[in-house]
Formats: structure tokens, sequence, C-alpha cells
């Protein structure tokens, strides 16, 4: 029960950075797609996944491998982000139901 409660304590530390990852992006890219719609935020999106990395000669294959990285990056992190609140679920129910078996074997 006490790794159960440790394991659920790290995922939910995991879901908490999470979700500043997720609210910082969103603050970043917000605005963009507000005022200049899918086409902002795709602009937003590459100026902030090419920072650092302009160095000449700049050729288009670059362009292309840094919004490929960037947008994999995303998928990643939506996947990690939904695997870690699966996980907190399920350590949540079997934290239950071995509350409820240790209850209804006190009772007994």
């Amino acid at each position: 029960m006490k790794l159960l409660k440790t394991l659920h304590f790290v995922v939910r530390m995991v879901l908490v950075m999470a979700c500043a990852f997720w609210a910082v992006t969103l603050c970043a890219v917000l605005p963009s797609l507000i005022s200049e719609g899918l086409d902002g935020l795709h602009g937003k999106l590459s100026h902030l996944w090419m920072m650092g990395r302009f160095t000449l000669p700049w050729t288009c294959t670059d362009s292309l491998q840094i919004i490929h990285e960037g947008y994999t990056d995303l998928l990643l992190m939506l996947l990690a982000t939904w695997g870690a609140l699966e996980l907190k679920r399920f350590l949540r129910r079997r934290m239950m139901a071995l509350a409820a078996n240790a209850a209804s074997a006190a009772v007994s």
C-alpha cells in the first residue's frame, strides 16, 4: 500500500509539471492563434522551436526538420500526459480496492 501511495504521489507531481508545461505553451501561442488563426499559430510555434538553432547557411530541410521535431515533441508530451493521467486513475482505483478489502476484513 505504501508503494502505491508513493507511486500515486510521483504521478501526481508529474501531472502538475505537465499542466505547467501546457499552461506555458498555451500562454505563448494562444494570442497568435486568436489574432491570426492557424497560420499565426504555426508561425509562433516555428519561431519558438527555431530559437537558438539559427545558423547560416539555412536550408529548407533545416526548417522541415525543426518543425517535424517540434510537432513530434508536442505529440509525445500529449501522449505522456494522457498516460500519466490513466496511471493515476488506475492507482487510485487500486488503492480504493485495497482499502475496501482491508475494511471488510477488519469487520469480519
